[in-house]
């Protein structure tokens, strides 16, 4: 930092005989007879903003990954992972819980928002494709969640019994006045994954529990063999 020098007099002007007492000067504008000296410390650099990421939102990884090289991160099935770059359509750059970071297939990964982190939940689904794919299960209770067709914001539960050698059955899904889900108005619960898990353990009121959503099949593949194929 720049060093300074102040001048002053450590003691007293006196007015019965004109002089200031530490340096016998008789004059009351002489220069001071002691130097201080400070020295002025630069500021701080500002705080580095942290590090931006892609998009500032958590993934979560739908498939298990091992690399193949030096230059991949694992992926572990529900674990959440934040894009650093994503720049190139089929690897990002992530990084783990753990700090740790490194190339990733961007097809295995979904943006961590609710239902879709759900393998029950199948989004744009139709009616007759639903049907096609529980009946395919052959599973009692088999069941999947999608979007209204008829009521746009609102989701129907779908489920597969072996009744008449195998039925679907759809049931809208509704809301009360205190913004509760439920299937039967008498078992209201906070949200669609509590819903769900209730049905799982108590039929409550529709044809049949809960089992297990039908496979979606296997996990894509990669492009290459590594982000740099």
């Amino acid at each position: 930092g720049a060093q300074f020098f102040n001048k002053y007099h450590p003691g007293v002007w006196t007015r019965k005989r004109p002089y200031y007492n530490c340096c016998d000067q008789s004059d009351r504008n002489a220069i001071g007879c002691k130097c201080e000296q400070f020295t002025t410390t630069p500021p701080l650099p500002p705080v580095p903003p942290p590090r931006e990421t892609a998009n500032n939102k958590d993934y979560v990884a739908m498939y298990d990954y091992e690399p193949t090289d030096e230059w991949g991160l694992e992926l572990v099935q529900g674990e959440k992972y934040t894009i650093l770059d994503d720049s190139a359509e089929n690897w990002w750059f992530a990084r783990n819980s753990e700090g740790k970071e490194g190339y990733i297939p961007s097809n295995y990964i979904k943006l961590n928002c609710g239902l879709e982190l759900f393998e029950w939940y199948y989004k744009d689904c139709s009616r007759e494709r639903s049907k096609t794919l529980l009946i395919n299960s052959g599973k009692e209770g088999s069941f999947l969640v999608r979007d209204s067709v008829s009521s746009p914001g609102e989701y129907t539960l779908s489920i597969f019994t072996t009744e008449n050698g195998g039925n679907v059955r759809h049931y809208q899904i509704k809301r009360n006045d205190a913004g509760q889900y439920y299937i039967s108005v008498n078992y209201p619960q906070n949200s669609i994954q509590e819903l769900i898990h209730y049905h799982k353990h108590n039929a409550g009121g529709i044809y049949t529990r809960l089992r297990d959503p039908p496979p979606r099949g296997n996990k894509p593949s990669t492009a290459g063999f590594g982000h740099s194929k």
